[in-house]
């Protein structure tokens, strides 16, 4: 095999490895014994330690062979730059059919007298991107794999395509530092890895203002999660879902859905559950309680609401926004609010029941009761009632007990919390608040919230483990 024709098909060959069991010389032998009969046309080897739950370990390193090789691509003569550890599409007819969809999407929403800006996120090699820079369009790829990115960097080169910059940057970061500095892209396009896309990505994809936003998804479960984040950060589907069977004979499947960016009411993201003059009750899926607050002063004219009680920042359900800190302190003296309950998947197996009663994060008589509800794949489902104190003391209760919360970055365990994101796709604390009393003159109101998505995903996967 040679770059001279590269349409050929050929393979590229990474080998994981312990440490533990095999040597650099152990590797380098069987690389080099693999490409001199031919098998493969480049072999590397990524040195795993066995514990990180994902497939590469270190960084792959090429033993024999050269260290990139040329591969059509999409429509025409474009190709990549692929290398061992980078990301290239299984088959080419397939691909092709993605990049026209996507050239046709965002041609439909940028006018014709000028450039359209688009940022590429998880952009691998660069076949997406290229293939709309070579359209006309100035294209901002990103990808955390720097080999990838220099080979897209390659590509762009010796191909004389114009319009093109490349980063080589944490996808996540790189999005929440282009909306600090005020940039504003046309469209933005993502094709994450089977985990899908950081919440804290989708995010700062609203605050980059784009009309369109295209997602190429491996994964229908985490796609349904991200759309669900992404509604909630004000984009609707435009005409469904679109499929592509990318490896045949397989149940592999690549899906393309394309958003719009919603404008005025339609933006909200939230639904109402109660309103009075002082306090109002907001349920917005996971992680509502900043854009509650946005809400109630933009809808509201309450330029001091605050959230206290309910769904914080990184969980779901219930969120209470009060129109000041003084209201909100006001009502939690009058006992306007009461019986406060969530629904959490904690870390192993959890008594049947109890009771905590102990100061947490300032509050001196916090106390929680919880109840345990299933067991799903060795960890547990508890109803947990916060009698005193709130969403994060009850998190401190259960972390005493050696059962955190799923996904609670201040008092998990790192290591169960990059199982449950990596193999799980949960991104945020696994803590849904279901149900809350409000006190409104002489009546008495029983408010609840469904569950949240992501943690109906949790359950299911955890119960495939």
């Amino acid at each position: 095999p040679n770059d001279e024709h590269p349409a050929r098909e050929r393979l590229t060959l990474t080998l994981v490895l312990d440490r533990r069991r095999a040597t650099i010389e152990d590797a380098a032998r069987a690389c080099e014994e693999l490409y001199q009969q031919g098998v493969a046309a480049s072999c590397a080897v990524s040195w795993h330690d066995g514990r990180s739950p994902q497939l590469l370990g270190a960084a792959p390193e090429v033993l024999a062979g050269p260290r990139a090789l040329r591969d059509v691509v999409g429509q025409g003569d474009l190709w990549l730059h692929v290398s061992p550890g980078s990301f290239a599409q299984a088959h080419r007819g397939t691909s092709a059919a993605i990049h026209a969809l996507a050239r046709s999407a965002l041609s439909a929403v940028v006018s014709e007298r000028r450039r359209a800006r688009v940022l590429e996120l998880y952009a691998g090699s660069g076949a997406l991107g290229l293939s709309l820079a070579r359209s006309g369009m100035n294209v901002t790829l990103v990808e955390s794999f720097a080999p990838a990115a220099d080979a897209a960097v390659d590509a762009a080169r010796e191909q004389r395509i114009e319009g093109v910059r490349v980063f080589a940057e944490d996808a996540a970061r790189f999005a929440r530092e282009e909306a600090r500095r005020g940039e504003r892209y046309d469209a933005v396009v993502i094709n994450p890895p089977r985990r899908g896309v950081d919440r804290g990505a989708l995010e700062a994809i609203g605050a980059l203002d784009p009309t369109v936003v295209l997602y190429v998804s491996c994964d229908p479960e985490t796609l349904a999660r991200d759309l669900a984040t992404l509604r909630d950060a004000g984009f609707a589907v435009m005409g469904g879902a679109q499929p592509f069977d990318m490896i045949p004979l397989t149940e592999e499947v690549e899906t393309v859905v394309v958003l719009r960016q919603l404008r005025g009411e339609e933006r909200a993201g939230v639904s109402v559950v109660h309103r009075d003059e002082r306090l109002v009750v907001l349920d917005g899926g996971a992680c509502v309680a900043r854009r509650a607050i946005e809400w109630a002063r933009r809808e509201l004219r309450w330029r001091d609401a605050v959230a206290f009680g309910g769904a914080g920042d990184d969980e779901s359900g219930l969120t209470l926004v009060a129109r000041s800190a003084a209201d909100a302190q006001a009502i939690e003296r009058e006992r306007i609010v009461s019986d406060l309950r969530a629904e959490a998947w904690v870390k192993s197996v959890a008594r049947d029941k109890g009771a905590i009663e102990r100061p947490a994060l300032g509050v001196r008589d916090a106390r929680t009761r919880y109840k345990r509800l299933a067991v799903v794949g060795g960890h547990s489902k508890v109803r947990l009632v916060i009698e005193r104190g709130d969403t994060l003391t009850a998190r401190a209760h259960m972390a005493s007990l050696a059962h955190p919360v799923l996904g609670d970055s201040a008092h998990g365990e790192r290591g169960t919390n990059v199982f449950v994101r990596e193999r799980m796709a949960l991104d945020r604390t696994a803590l849904h608040v279901s149900a809350v009393t409000v006190r409104d003159g002489d009546a008495t109101l029983a408010l609840t919230a469904a569950a949240s998505g992501d943690l109906a995903l949790l359950e299911a996967r955890l119960g495939r483990r």
